[in-house]
């Protein structure tokens, strides 16, 4: 929730996206940010927790690997520009500290197999490619 409120307070991400993504157009909506963060993030992230008790606990990589490939995007973004961007301190210090642990924790359980490690990945991928593709389709109506 910490990294919620810093990307999110006052619509700094919103803003900052559409900046750097659109000229500043509204290619990232409000509706569009909730839809990616209440079912897409949270919501996820609950289902597998929920996977990790029901099915098997290496799927709770899915909850490690969101997280962490946000923080990856995050710094990277913030390398490229030379810059901060909201999101960017919680990140590092919340994000990258706690997936270790837990991805430390996950392979030494045993539950870390390769299987649930690709399937862990692949999911924060396809999030993170669905908010991409949505930012750039939205964007296009401004070009």
């Amino acid at each position: 929730m910490l990294h919620q409120y810093e990307e999110h307070d006052n619509d700094r991400f919103r803003i900052f996206m559409n900046r750097i993504l659109a000229g500043g157009h509204d290619a990232l909506t409000p509706p569009a940010v909730f839809i990616i963060n209440v079912p897409c993030v949270w919501g996820v992230i609950a289902l597998s927790l929920w996977l990790t008790a029901r099915v098997h606990p290496g799927l709770a990589l899915i909850a490690v690997y969101l997280p962490l490939l946000n923080a990856v995007i995050h710094i990277g973004q913030a390398v490229v520009s030379r810059g901060y961007n909201p999101g960017l301190v919680t990140a590092i210090v919340l994000f990258l500290p706690v997936c270790s642990w837990c991805l430390w924790t996950i392979q030494k359980s045993g539950s870390g197999t390769p299987l649930m490690h690709a399937i862990g990945a692949a999911s924060a991928f396809a999030i993170h490619a669905a908010i991409a593709v949505t930012v750039l389709r939205n964007r296009r109506q401004y070009a």
